[in-house]
């Protein structure tokens, strides 16, 4: 007989034959095999097909729709039954039995939905019959004594009884008259005809001659030396009968087993296959979703990526109810962890399991209990624990800043800046002298500035109040970047002088480049040239950084108006960075057309000024339209003229660029 494939309804459960490589198609339509109501499955929805054993393919059959089997999506997938499939928001659960079950009675509640459009029905396909079974044959009953076939009896006597009718009346009987005196011949033939037949037996047993065996010889009597009597061998005694199999408990056992097994999957999912969607109790948790169920596993595989896991001689299984069942495993366990940690020991899983569906068992209850038989490198190394998912490493100071700098790391990956700067704070609290969180506060404050500069603004806002807390704290990155939004006025009110005064901490806390840059610029822009020029001039004119060139460029320029034997400085230093910044190649060009000694100098400074102009640089748009209107280094143009001033006026100023989007050149 085939498999049946039983489909569990809220309604009813319904059975289809379901023999190797059949295939069952799910849809909308009442073409398929199993046809649903529902406005988000498709006409032809996916298909199930089975492959070998208790494994089935699913595939879905529709680009729009996935397949969520057991919590896990997919487009295609493999399975063993059983299994629970999502189908338009409702839950399906399918199990494979030997047998056809018996329909149970729809359910007399609500209906959340009309599952099916009509009767359940499975297309024939070809295939082999399966032969019915012939019916057994109806007992009868065996005579004790086997007669021997009878001879053939003789021919009836002449004069044999009749029961005579009248003519008139052939179908009425004669009338029944006592013989007469001289009738006794009658009587004696009646008799002898119901004994012949017992006469004719017993004269065939006893009265015909039988076979007789012939007599052999006697042999002369011979003198046989008696052998030695032998000790009789003590009968076997027949094997006693197989006690019933209890498929229950057998089922359930096997549940609990590979319950047991998902322990040693990387995939903390795979668990949930065998948990039930509302369990009691689990290690401790009453009553815990499936979410939390899946936190403590993943956390659990955290801790220890690397674990071995078995089972340690035979289960014990007691009926609990008629459908549950309060399982004992013994196991041991081998788990590795981060920073060498290595523990070995032994457990006892209590696991109660319970029927919901045919040959279907989920866990409702779990909990354990587990003696360690050795730790490395110490017991201290690892928490106090009574259960194997309450065993946790045990890091020291160093081991914790080490694991706190990989997940600052992750989340510096990530990008999350409000998390990541959380994070930091966290770890300045608990570690104020140690430097080790400095790398993510500089990628992090880096980003942002990068993305105020770009853009004007910050993907994440609610960043402001970690950044004022790391600024106070002197974080030199901190402090830059609090001095950026107080100078643009970005979610502060615009301050340029308590701008500069960060920059001015920054810069005497680190004497980092960019922090000198920032204050330089600032005092430059400030008008204090002065003070500009002893801080960075004397780096930055030969500095192959474009913005510090760039600065280093304006501080000559103020100073060739007092020396005009500086001006061809200002214009190498200009040029220098004018590949990178465009800026620059405006204010280089500026310097040959002002100061150019040959009218190719001057020349060559308007087309520099032409190419920063058309590169979106503002002052250049400027610059260029003056050219055009006085002929200045080319053919006065008085219409380019006035394009070139609509476009600096209509132009938004290009965005800057932060110190450190800038190769060194």
């Amino acid at each position: 007989m085939p498999d049946f494939l039983t489909l569990h309804t809220e309604e009813a459960a319904h059975s289809f034959p379901c023999p190797p490589q059949a295939v069952l198609v799910l849809g909308s339509s009442e073409a398929c095999d199993l046809a649903f109501d529902g406005d988000d499955i498709a006409p032809r929805h996916m298909e199930i097909r089975r492959l070998e054993d208790s494994r089935f393919q699913l595939r879905s059959l529709s680009t729009a729709h996935r397949l969520n089997v057991n919590g896990v999506t997919a487009s295609e997938m493999e399975v063993e039954t059983p299994f629970r499939l999502r189908l338009g928001g409702d839950l399906l659960d399918f199990a494979l039995v030997a047998e056809q079950p018996k329909p149970s009675p729809a359910s007399s509640g609500n209906r959340r939905r009309d599952y099916m459009l009509g009767s359940a029905r499975v297309r024939q396909r070809p295939s082999t019959p399966v032969p019915e079974p012939e019916p057994a044959p109806s007992p009868m009953a065996t005579p004790l004594v086997v007669p021997p076939p009878f001879p053939s009896p003789p021919p009836p006597p002449v004069n044999h009884v009749q029961v005579l009718r009248p003519v008139n009346d052939p179908w009425k009987e004669a009338p029944i008259t006592t013989p007469e005196s001289g009738d006794g011949w009658w009587v004696a033939a009646v008799i002898g005809g119901l004994l012949a037949p017992a006469a004719i037996y017993f004269g065939y047993q006893f009265l015909l001659p039988q076979p007789t065996a012939a007599i052999p010889e006697t042999p002369k009597p011979q003198v046989i030396e008696t052998p030695a009597p032998k000790p009789l061998a003590k009968p076997t005694p027949p094997p006693a009968p197989a006690a019933p199999t209890d498929t229950d408990r057998e089922e359930a056992l096997a549940a609990a087993k590979a319950y047991m097994d998902s322990w040693s999957e990387n995939d903390a999912s795979g668990v949930l296959r065998f948990v039930s969607p509302a369990p009691a109790n689990y290690f401790e948790m009453p009553n815990p979703a499936s979410e939390a169920v899946l936190r403590l596993e993943e956390a659990f595989r955290d801790h220890w990526p690397q674990r071995t896991l078995r089972a340690e001689g035979t289960p014990t299984a007691s009926r609990a109810g008629e459908s549950r069942f309060e399982i004992t495993q013994r196991y041991l366990f081998d788990l590795h962890g981060l920073n060498k940690r290595h523990a070995t020991g032994s457990g006892t899983l209590f696991v109660t399991l319970e029927r919901v569906a045919p040959k279907t068992w989920l866990v409702t209850r779990a909990a354990d209990k587990i003696e360690l038989k050795t730790t490395e490198p110490s017991r201290d190394a690892f928490s106090p624990a009574v259960s194997l998912r309450d065993l946790k490493p045990v890091l020291s100071e160093d081991e914790l800043k080490l694991k706190a700098k990989d997940d600052l790391a992750m989340l510096v990956k990530a990008g999350n800046a409000k998390a990541t700067l959380t994070a930091i704070l966290e770890n300045a609290a608990k570690h104020p002298n140690e430097t080790y969180w400095r790398f993510a506060t500089d990628q992090t404050c880096d980003a942002l500035s990068r993305a105020l500069f770009a853009h004007g603004e910050w993907p994440d806002p609610t960043c402001l109040v970690e950044v004022q807390k790391l600024s106070d704290l002197g974080v030199p990155t901190a402090m830059l970047l609090h001095g950026h939004l107080l100078r643009g006025g970005y979610l502060l009110l615009r301050n340029t002088a308590e701008g500069e005064v960060l920059y001015r901490k920054a810069y005497e806390t680190t004497k980092s480049r960019e922090a000198r840059f920032y204050y330089a610029e600032s005092l430059f822009i400030g008008g204090e040239h002065q003070r500009a020029s002893a801080i960075a001039l004397a780096t930055m004119v030969s500095s192959k950084h474009p913005l510090e060139a760039y600065l280093a460029a304006h501080l000559l320029w103020k100073k060739a108006e007092l020396d005009p034997t500086l001006w061809q400085q200002v214009y190498e230093t200009a040029a220098r960075a004018a590949t990178q910044h465009p800026p620059a190649k405006n204010l280089a060009g500026l310097v040959l057309l002002k100061h150019g000694q040959t009218t190719k100098e001057r020349q060559a400074g308007f087309t520099l000024i032409q190419k920063a102009a058309e590169e979106g640089v503002t002052e250049a748009m400027k610059n260029l339209s003056a050219c055009y209107e006085y002929g200045d280094g080319c053919t006065r143009n008085p219409a380019e003229a006035a394009t070139w001033k609509t476009n600096s006026e209509t132009t938004p100023p290009p965005p800057k660029k932060h110190f450190s989007e800038f190769e060194p050149l």
